[in-house]
């Protein structure tokens, strides 16, 4: 059974007692550019070549499985490794030590930004990510890229994940993907009657200000990607023209649009979360009446008995999400039990149960094969739709180099940062 050793949960963070954020200079995802879902905002032609990711030439990949080291040291956000100890009893843990003999030891962090400042440390053999936080781990060689041949069931994970995957870092798959997720409007449908399709519930300050402080926000700075694409909106109604065709990629113009819409909105945040259990523990008591965050807030808050009464919605301007992924540090102690790890993770059973646990679409097609009930909720969250997926905006890092002919004029990671900060302190 894994040992646990729990994170600190960081308090939610409000307009009036919000404490400083610590933050990386620079961050990254697996991406693809956002999709047409409103006046201006459109994809990209074409797929974006490999990026410029270049990780010290001594950062090497593991070249054959050896045998399994007994113990394995893993970093993640609460929840994320499930070993039978939580509400539901899921538990991936106890099986995988069984078969290979690798003893899992888990310890948490509250946000992803803290579970790359503990890989940094090297005490870690790897770590759950969401892409924002791979890049500077790579290039400051804390990384060693993954040998998929040696990943048995790599083959069995969707053709355009493990594309994104190597696409996202110069060409080598540096993160596996487990599952991905799209950010959506969650509403109490016993509070607001109808659908809400629009971020407007979210921005626009009308509607923001008839929630009386009962509406939340993820404190994250890339918010502010969520922010520029329905600034496009907003420009619209101004007869402005605003057009943004990546919201990771925002010139002065665009960055200042961003920034306007979440400060005429922070009046209005009751409270912005650090874990999304703080979204989900306040739209269940009735603390918040909408929110923003990952689909599998409103899977779990349906899945509990008695249900609570929650809808949601991915905006219809445009939809952000993510990719949960798992990284190998480039100083593992056991890299062989990680392999192991990652390997367990994507087999189809199990990683139908760790999408699941997460309210996310697995990364495994054969996870999408297994049972009726499996192949439904595939279909229900498009797992397999690769058109559907490339119109959603995964995260990546915000760079000062713009990847258009624009150069070197778009805000860095460090300005969506430095501006945050500032707005919710």
């Amino acid at each position: 059974m894994a040992g646990q050793s729990p994170g600190t949960l960081g308090a939610m963070t409000r307009p009036w007692d919000a404490r400083r954020l610590a933050v990386p200079a620079v961050l990254v995802a697996l991406a693809v550019p956002v999709g047409a879902c409103g006046s201006k905002v459109d994809p990209k032609a074409d797929e974006p070549p490999p990026r410029s990711v270049v990780a010290p030439p001594q950062v090497k990949p593991l070249r054959a499985l050896g045998r399994s080291e007994g113990r394995l040291q893993l970093l993640a956000r609460p929840g994320v490794v499930q070993a039978g100890r939580g509400p539901t009893g899921a538990d991936w843990v106890s099986g995988f030590e069984a078969r290979t003999g690798c003893r899992v030891s888990v310890t948490t962090a509250p946000t992803s930004r803290a579970v790359a400042a503990g890989l940094r440390t090297g005490r870690f053999d790897g770590a759950a990510l969401t892409g924002d936080v791979t890049l500077p781990l790579i290039t400051g060689g804390r990384l060693a890229p993954v040998n998929p041949s040696l990943l048995r069931a790599w083959d069995g994970v969707f053709d355009d994940l493990r594309a994104q995957a190597a696409r996202a870092s110069g060409g080598r798959v540096f993160a596996v993907p487990v599952d991905r997720a799209v950010n959506e409007v969650v509403w109490r449908r016993d509070r607001i009657p109808g659908t809400v399709r629009s971020s407007g519930a979210l921005f626009d300050p009308p509607q923001a200000a008839s929630l009386g402080d009962r509406l939340m926000m993820p404190n994250d700075p890339m918010t502010v990607a969520d922010a520029a694409i329905w600034a496009v909106k907003e420009a619209a109604r101004q007869d402005r023209e605003l057009e943004v065709t990546d919201p990771f990629e925002l010139d002065a113009r665009q960055f200042a649009a961003a920034r306007g819409v979440l400060r005429r909105q922070r009046q209005y945040v009751g409270a912005y979360w650090n874990q999304p259990k703080q979204l989900e523990d306040a739209l269940r008591t009735g603390e918040a009446t909408v929110g923003y965050g990952p689909s599998g807030v409103a899977a779990r808050l349906r899945a509990e008995r008695p249900p609570v009464p929650v809808e949601a919605e991915a905006p219809r301007e445009g939809a952000t999400g993510f990719v949960d992924a798992w990284v190998v540090s480039s100083r593992a102690r056991h890299p062989n039990c990680m392999y192991r790890w990652i390997q367990h993770l994507l087999t189809p059973a199990v990683n139908a149960e760790v999408a699941e646990q997460a309210g996310a679409a697995p990364a495994s097609a054969r996870a999408c094969e297994l049972t009726k009930r499996t192949r439904r909720r595939c279909e229900d969250l498009q797992a397999g739709d690769a058109d559907h997926w490339r119109d959603v905006a995964l995260w990546r890092t915000p760079t000062a180099v713009c990847d258009d002919k624009r150069g070197r004029a778009c805000a860095s990671y460090a300005d969506w940062a430095r501006f945050w900060e500032t707005l919710v302190r």
